[in-house]
């Protein structure tokens, strides 16, 4: 049975009372203000768009590639195509929707399954970090198409140092954010312990 009388104690220390009553709008204002709680990996960090830029772009140069490739080929051997820059941006095309497929996809499974506390697949783990490295390459070459506008010549050179500086960013990020792909682990702590020879042996447990 809830008592009439609640006793609360003041910061002055002194006993004051607190009528039942006044807590009645209490719930009312907690449909508004919900009490705070820990985030899961979920809604920490959300992998669909790194993955999908990632792979996207891993798709848009397979497909640039490989159409060209083709093409050259064809030429080579004395069948002279008429499709072209149309052919390959075709192929490109293609590329990026496939990539872009994959990318979400593999982005959404993984925030399905860190939501809920599930643990991923090593596989897909290595695909989620995988696609957020991409997605720095993906990033650092769209910004070389701006260099290579100014520039004359070594395009080849300046796209590849961009990707590549792209890459590496993209690695850090996921270095920092790696923890939440393991939602059920502790993070990374210290290990102290003694040496065989009265030395001290100092370690870090880090998954990756």
């Amino acid at each position: 049975m809830i008592p009439r009388r609640i006793r609360a104690l003041g910061k002055s220390g002194r006993v004051g009372r607190l009528s039942v009553t006044s807590l009645l709008p209490l719930p009312f204002l907690l449909l508004f203000h919900p009490p705070s709680r820990s985030l899961s990996a979920q809604e920490e960090t959300s992998w669909i768009l790194p993955t999908t830029i990632g792979y996207g772009g891993l798709g848009c140069g397979g497909g640039y590639l490989a159409t060209s490739e083709a093409i050259k080929a064809a030429e080579a051997q004395g069948d002279r195509t008429r499709i072209g820059a149309f052919g390959i941006a075709l192929g490109t095309l293609g590329g990026c929707w496939i990539g872009i497929r994959l990318g979400h996809r593999t982005g959404a499974e993984a925030d399905s399954l860190l939501a809920v506390g599930e643990a991923l697949a090593p596989g897909h783990r290595r695909g989620v970090q995988l696609g957020t490295v991409l997605a720095g390459a993906t990033l650092g070459t769209l910004l070389s198409f701006i260099h290579v506008s100014t520039q004359t010549g070594r395009n080849a050179e300046i796209i590849t140092t961009y990707a590549l500086a792209g890459a590496a960013v993209g690695a850090l990020v996921q270095a920092l954010v790696n923890r939440r792909l393991y939602p059920q682990e502790t993070p990374p702590a210290f290990h102290l312990a003694s040496g065989r020879e009265g030395g001290v042996l100092l370690g870090l447990g880090f998954r990756f």
